[in-house]
């Protein structure tokens, strides 16, 4: 599933343009449309087989109190290795039963890392709004609340995946809270009244940071996801702004001391002034701070055992491939193609470039259609190959589907 679809019947441009960072919005969709996204089997599979580090992965909570320790078993797997000491323990299913259904909220803290289709749901999602994105899924059973009414200072779209969930929402009462603010006092002055709603298998709900909302099982099974993701602010943009300002050597030279005279002290703050402002108005500065905030995010890697070396895979034209690193900023230089993505570079030969821009925002794509896109160029379909399986060795690019390599 792409972004676009997520969101239909609303196009992505129209979301992009209008709703994302000015208002909360509800868009109903065709009932179970997202059920493929977090089957019961894979929460099961999930809860079976992952070793959880306490309540940094899962969690539980009941009438606005966690109790996720109730669900681990007591015994506790220690692994030691130099300098520290890695505890790890298993959901216990007993306990997890009996307190989801006497009421508790399930969440498990960033699913995308744990399902494929919720992973490339979150790299079509960054591909078009720049940002990182998490996600975490909840589930629940009945009607007992899990959370007391709160605002987060992330954005966020509520998918509903299974069952049904009540929302009741209010506008912020502090525009454009940050992470590490505490512009407000969540409990003590949440709004007297939210307007409810209530979202069905299929639907969603987008909310921008510091919307009030309070969620509410509405009765049977529930279970929904909520992508969070962090919009840069000018806060982000003045701490990478000082950072850079390093390489002149007005800014690494000493202050003025209580000793200086006025005269001294007010030149000095005069030339602060001109050289921040003379460093601010690069017209390239705006597209120097999001490019590189964003090649330093961490991408999905996909892997391709037991094909190690480029000559051990071989992409048949029937193979599909995709772009796995969503935020990557890619640069054609004089001697070949760099690419930045979580905060490493990949050197390529200029040949690759237009095989990176046919698959860089486009999804998934049969290595016949990428051959097609690229012949303008003067690439060969054994190009296509040579580019694709160096790349998918480096964790840039999936390759999927029909293999000459069947070794």
């Amino acid at each position: 599933m792409k972004f676009g679809d997520l969101l239909h019947p609303v196009s992505a441009s129209e979301f992009l343009g209008e709703t994302l960072g000015r208002e909360s919005r509800l868009i109903r969709g065709a009932h179970g449309r997202f059920e493929h996204l977090l089957p019961w089997d894979t929460i099961n599979e999930i809860l079976s087989h992952h070793r959880f580090s306490d309540n940094s992965q899962i969690s539980l909570a009941k009438n606005h109190t966690a109790v996720c320790h109730d669900v681990f078993n007591p015994e506790i797997s220690t692994f030691t290795v130099p300098g520290s000491t890695l505890r790890h323990r298993r959901v216990e299913a007993a306990r997890l039963n009996d307190a989801v259904e006497h009421g508790a909220t399930l969440q498990i803290k960033g699913i995308e890392n744990l399902s494929d289709p919720i992973g490339r749901l979150a790299d079509s999602i960054e591909s078009e709004i720049r940002e990182r994105v998490t996600v975490d899924a909840f589930i629940c059973k009945g009607e007992t609340p899990g959370f007391s009414a709160h605002w987060d200072s992330l954005d966020a779209l509520a998918i509903q995946v299974h069952g049904s969930k009540k929302w009741a929402l209010a506008a912020p009462t502090v525009r454009y809270p940050l992470p590490d603010g505490d512009a407000v006092s969540q409990l003590d002055r949440a709004p007297e009244h939210l307007e409810e709603t209530v979202l069905g298998s299929g639907d969603l709900l987008y909310m921008p940071r510091g919307w009030w909302h309070r969620v509410t099982p509405a009765g049977g099974w529930s279970v929904h996801l909520t992508v969070a993701f962090h919009r840069r602010t000018a806060m982000d943009l003045a701490h990478w702004f000082v950072d850079t300002l390093s390489k002149d050597e007005f800014f690494r030279s000493d202050v003025p001391q209580r000793w200086e005279s006025d005269q001294a002290v007010d030149a000095y703050l005069a030339q602060l002034v001109s050289s921040v402002q003379r460093h601010a108005r690069q017209p390239d500065l705006l597209r120097r701070f999001l490019s590189s905030t964003e090649q330093v995010q961490p991408f999905r890697q996909v892997f391709h055992l037991p094909r190690v070396g480029a000559e051990d895979l071989e992409v048949a034209e029937a193979g599909r491939v995709s772009w796995q690193a969503p935020l990557a900023a890619v640069a054609t230089e004089e001697n070949g193609i760099t690419v930045v993505a979580g905060g490493r570079e990949y050197r390529y030969p200029a040949s690759y470039g237009p095989v990176i821009d046919a698959l860089v925002g486009g999804g998934t794509k049969a290595v016949a259609e990428v051959c097609r896109l690229v012949a303008p160029a003067g690439l060969t379909t054994d190009d296509v190959r040579t580019a694709v399986a160096e790349m998918a060795l480096a964790g840039l690019i999936r390759v999927e589907g029909p293999s000459e390599d069947q070794g």
